[in-house]
Order: structure tokens, then C-alpha cells, then sequence
């Protein structure tokens, strides 16, 4: 049995949590066997781990995937993670933030990535995901029940953001399990959620512009579509129409419309007669 007591760990050494860093290391064995399962991590995978705190989930990681990148940003568990991961040979521990990986280095077959993302940045991470992990088969993250709930959301909702329609587009996504602070050591104040996204294959794949595109559409967020997209149109070189009224009506959307009104596909047919 793995221990997944973050103190009777790091008892042996010189660590202190760090409240700045969003450190709140998973303790429920239930839940980390949730993840693995979701995971799927097999003999051909290379694992991406996002925030190895001190190696719980990565030595479950190691027994499956054929290699895993095990990233962790404080400096104080790396000698943890050494030693606590020193019986495994498919195993390399990098000391950097995962904002400061360039997610394109990974060119292996089938990569996966997995993580406890730290709250704090979550939407930054998730936006480097996007636009950088074109390669990855899967991501299995566990992250505050809020983003989750924006993530998932749904058209007419206030909670149906960017995120939203970016991430329903480029993954099918499925809830793993709901966590709550009591899994946590120390506990969180929010409640958490694991949720797991299989790379959807007949994607846009130039994704930074579209990004780019969505993030314009929901620029002012009361204003019209047509209004945000004005922002644009001098850049625009529409292949098959006058002009982006015509498009919106080709489509058969209203111009008036708002973004948060659009389903997912819409965006992209929009996207794609206009660029």
C-alpha cells in the first residue's frame, strides 16, 4: 500500500507547505485510485505529471506508463520526490513550473497529461493545454469544482465562458469524481472535482488562432457578436463572402446575438467562414 499521508512523508526533511504555491496535496487513496483508473496509463503512455507534490499519484503513474515527466515547481520536494521515486527507472523529476514547459517538446506516441492543478493558475495551465497540447491523447486534472462547472457549462448560462466552448470543442469530457476539502492535506476552502478529456481527432488545429477568435467573440461579454468581431474585420480576408453580415446570415445566426448564446459548433463554423 502507497502512503498517502503528505506528513508522515516530508517528516524526515526540512519542508514547510507553501500557502503562495496553492499546495494541498490529495490524501484519499479512493480518489487516487479514481484518477489512475481515469487515466488508463498503460505500457505505450507517456505521463505528463502536473504538480508531483510528494509522488503519491507519480509512483502509481510509474508502476503503468511506459515513462513519466514528474513536474513540481517547489524546490523544497524535489529531494522527496528523488527518494520516494528512487526505485523507479521511468521516471524524470523536472523542477519548473508547467507554465515554463513548452508542452511541444514531448514528442512521444501517446502522451497523457496528469495533475492536482494548483487553483491559482488553473485557466492559465488550461490555456497552455490547449494551444500547446495538440499531442495529448488525454488529460485527467483535478481542479476547483467552479472552473469545472465553467468548463462544462452549457450555452445561455452565465457560467459559459471561453474556456467553455474551447474545452468542450477539443475534448470529450467526462467527471471522474467530486472531491471535497477532507481529501486535502491542508484542507482547501473550495471544494474540488477530477474531471477527464479524451482529445477529440477532426479539430481545428491551428489553435492559437482560434483562441484568438473565441477570446474576441466573448471580448465584451454584453456587447453583440457583430459588435466584438468589428474588432477584426479590417483583418479579415473573407474567402467566400462580401462581408460578415452575409456570413451570419449564410449561417443562419443573428448578428445580434451574443456569444454566450452560441453552441460550441457554431463558433467554429463561424470561425471557419470568416478566416
Amino acid at each position: 500500500m502507497i502512503n498517502v499521508n503528505p506528513l508522515e512523508i516530508v517528516k524526515n526533511y526540512d519542508f514547510r507547505f507553501k500557502k503562495d504555491l496553492g499546495q494541498n496535496f490529495l490524501i484519499d487513496e479512493n480518489v487516487v485510485n479514481k484518477i489512475i483508473d481515469a487515466t488508463e496509463a498503460g505500457p505505450l503512455d507517456t505521463i505528463i505529471e502536473i504538480g508531483s507534490g510528494t509522488g503519491v499519484l507519480t509512483k502509481h503513474l510509474c508502476k503503468s506508463a511506459k515513462k513519466v515527466m514528474a513536474i513540481e515547481v517547489d524546490k523544497g520536494l524535489i529531494k522527496i520526490l528523488e527518494d520516494e521515486l528512487k526505485e523507479f527507472n521511468n521516471v524524470e523529476i523536472l523542477n519548473k513550473s508547467i507554465m515554463a514547459v513548452d508542452l511541444n517538446m514531448f514528442k512521444e506516441e501517446r502522451l497523457k497529461i496528469v495533475g492536482n492543478l494548483p487553483y491559482y493558475i488553473t485557466s492559465d495551465i488550461l490555456y497552455k493545454i490547449i494551444e500547446e497540447g495538440n499531442g495529448f491523447e488525454s488529460l485527467t486534472m483535478m481542479m476547483q469544482k467552479e472552473v469545472c462547472d465553467k468548463i462544462l457549462s452549457k450555452p445561455c448560462s452565465k457560467t459559459y465562458i471561453p474556456l467553455s466552448v474551447l474545452m468542450q470543442y477539443y475534448y470529450d469530457i467526462k467527471i471522474v469524481e467530486s472531491v471535497g476539502p477532507h481529501c486535502f492535506y491542508p484542507k482547501p476552502i473550495v471544494d474540488s472535482m477530477v474531471l477527464n478529456f479524451r482529445k477529440k481527432d477532426d479539430v481545428y488545429a491551428h489553435r492559437k488562432t482560434f483562441i484568438d477568435f473565441i477570446l474576441v467573440c466573448f471580448n465584451m461579454r454584453r456587447k453583440t457578436l457583430k459588435n466584438n468581431l468589428k474588432v477584426i474585420e479590417k483583418a479579415i480576408k473573407l474567402k467566400n463572402f462580401n462581408s460578415i453580415e452575409e456570413v451570419f446570415v449564410k449561417l443562419k445566426i443573428d448578428p445580434n446575438e451574443r456569444a454566450e448564446n452560441l453552441e460550441v459548433i457554431q463558433f467554429y463554423n463561424l470561425f471557419s467562414a470568416l478566416l
